[in-house]
């Protein structure tokens, strides 16, 4: 299983936050390798992704049932592939911050990836670097409330079958840049600080 957790800080309150959040399609674009969403009912969508994981390419749909949610606080869904082996899990909250937070910075998850992982980091991060320069976001209008919120993303998968060790080997180091990226991507389209968790 392969995962991770990121935060950003926000210059909006937290309703304004949850509303936005909610509605997948405001961001579901920043996902990398979005193709599209299938929006089945209240709590289910279904994601078509492209993949591009070493040498293997592909689409795959992702079906995302919505499990609990606790509005202006929490959503926890599953995740369930319909066209690969694959099943997961992950949460996306949203946490008011006072002026005693100050942005203190949420306790980071840390793995120490191995020499193979890093490599295949330094390689993906290369190529989204390079992709991320030639579709640049606009920056936000500057904040106008005094409001503060943090969202924090979480997301755990498990690849099936018998490719599931070289997938993993192969997405474990890009969790971590498409996560930056979404979080940039959404703090761009919200307004925040400029530094992710």
């Amino acid at each position: 299983m392969i995962g991770g957790q990121q935060s950003v800080d926000l210059d909006i309150g937290v309703e304004e936050l949850w509303l936005y959040m909610a509605n997948y399609q405001n961001w579901a674009e920043y996902v990398i390798g979005f193709q599209k969403l299938q929006v089945v009912d209240e709590s289910r969508t279904i994601w078509t992704l492209r993949g591009d994981v070493g040498i293997l390419a592909r689409e795959v749909d992702i079906q995302v049932d919505l499990v609990r949610q606790v509005p202006n606080e929490v959503a926890e869904f599953e995740l369930t592939g319909l066209t690969e082996r694959l099943t997961g899990s992950g949460s996306f909250r949203v946490a008011r911050l006072d002026a005693a937070d100050d942005g203190a910075p949420v306790p980071a998850v840390i793995v120490t990836p191995s020499r193979w992982q890093r490599f295949w980091f330094r390689l993906i991060s290369r190529i989204i670097r390079g992709r991320a320069q030639s579709s640049a976001v606009p920056a936000a209008q500057p904040p106008t409330g005094e409001a503060r919120s943090r969202l924090t993303f979480a997301l755990e998968v498990s690849p099936g079958g018998p490719m599931a060790p070289m997938l993993e080997l192969l997405m474990n180091p890009m969790l971590k840049p498409a996560a930056d990226d979404i979080c940039t991507r959404i703090r761009n389209a919200l307004g925040g600080d400029h530094d992710n968790h």
